[in-house]
C-alpha cells in the first residue's frame, strides 16, 4: 500500500457557471484511467499543498486561475489496475478557484481533453472519478 498525499481543484468559471474537469489518460497503470477528474496531482517532500497545485496545474494545462482557497480535505482509496493491483490511500487538499478562460484558450499536456460543465451533469455522467463525486457532495456548500 503507498500513502501519497496530493492536491486537487475545483475551477469555475463564473462566466459559464460551470467547473473545469479533464478526462483522464485511458492508461492501464494510473488511478482512474479514461475518467472524468479535477486538475492537481501529488505533493512532493518540501512542497505545501497549494505550491504543488500550482505546479500541477502549470504542467496539465495553461489556465490562469485566481481566488484560490483551500476548502478541505478528503481521504480516498484507489487501485492502479496494473499486474500489481497497488493500493493508493490519498490524502486529498481540495482547493477552489476561479478562471476566466475559454475552453478554446486552453492547452491540456496531460489527459485526453477538457470540459466544463455544470456539478449536475458531471455528477450523471458515468465515467467520473469516484472521488469526485464524493467531493462534490462533501463540499457542495462551496461549490455555488
Amino acid at each position: 500500500m503507498i500513502m501519497k498525499p496530493g492536491a486537487k481543484i475545483f475551477i469555475k468559471n463564473k462566466k459559464l457557471n460551470k467547473y473545469l474537469f479533464f478526462l483522464r489518460d485511458n492508461k492501464f497503470d494510473i488511478v482512474n484511467p479514461n475518467m472524468w477528474s479535477t486538475l492537481g496531482g501529488g505533493i512532493e517532500i518540501n512542497e505545501s499543498p497549494e505550491e504543488a497545485l500550482k505546479r500541477e496545474i502549470k504542467e496539465e494545462s495553461n489556465i490562469k486561475i485566481y481566488n484560490i482557497q483551500l476548502i478541505g480535505e478528503q481521504k480516498s482509496t484507489n487501485i492502479i489496475r496494473d499486474k500489481n493491483k497497488k493500493i493508493i490511500k490519498n490524502k486529498q487538499f481540495i482547493f477552489l478557484a476561479d478562471t476566466d478562460n475559454k475552453l478554446n484558450e486552453l492547452t491540456l499536456n496531460e489527459g485526453q481533453k477538457l470540459g466544463y460543465f455544470t456539478l449536475k451533469k458531471i455528477k450523471s455522467m458515468p465515467n467520473v472519478a469516484p472521488a469526485v463525486i464524493e467531493a462534490i457532495d462533501i463540499y457542495k456548500k462551496f461549490l455555488v
